[in-house]
């Protein structure tokens, strides 16, 4: 797949015990599974890739797994989870805990002291305004101006972002 060999399913990881892995599926809850799944047959060593364009301070941290791409820009105090996705040239202000199994899709902007729950989803362009809290297994969408917190398992669209409707709950997908 794009001139690299594919080793096999997902089930075959065992067999490369001494390589590291990424699961780079866009969606959090898919990409739960799949590493639920890896972690039921053993104890997989996960890589975490940061590109060489990514803006940070020293006390960031990110957890196992997690992919920061191109031109993100991360400021100070910020707490990444383990299996996050922050993708293409998004900017993360100051005192932000991400949770695990996050995506951040291209342009996102999050504010600073802004909390996301695990499996939390936010599309391409959205803004979140500083101070809030995002609960696990949400769904913001593409392009969506976020004022208001976000309760668990709710998609939330717009300018100003308003409630749409509950999705399926985190833990059980």
């Amino acid at each position: 797949v794009a001139g690299a060999p594919v080793l096999g399913p997902v089930s075959r990881w065992t067999e490369y015990p001494d390589v590291h892995f990424l699961v780079a599926i866009g969606s959090p809850r898919v990409r739960r599974k799949v590493v639920a799944a890896m972690e039921q047959a053993g104890h997989p060593r996960f890589a975490t890739i940061i590109h060489r364009s990514v803006q940070s301070s020293p006390d960031v941290s990110i957890g196992a797994g997690s992919v920061i791409c191109a031109n993100v820009a991360m400021t100070t105090n910020i707490a990444i989870g383990s299996h996050c996705i922050i993708n293409l040239g998004c900017t993360v202000g100051h005192d932000v805990v991400i949770g695990d199994f996050c995506t951040l899709a291209p342009l996102v902007a999050v504010s600073g002291n802004v909390s996301l729950g695990s499996g939390a989803e936010i599309g391409t362009g959205a803004c979140i305004r500083q101070g809030l809290a995002l609960d696990s297994g949400c769904l913001v969408g593409m392009g969506s101006v976020l004022t208001k917190d976000v309760p668990e398992n709710a998609l939330w669209m717009g300018n100003p972002a308003a409630y749409r409707r509950d999705i399926a709950p985190w833990l059980e997908t």
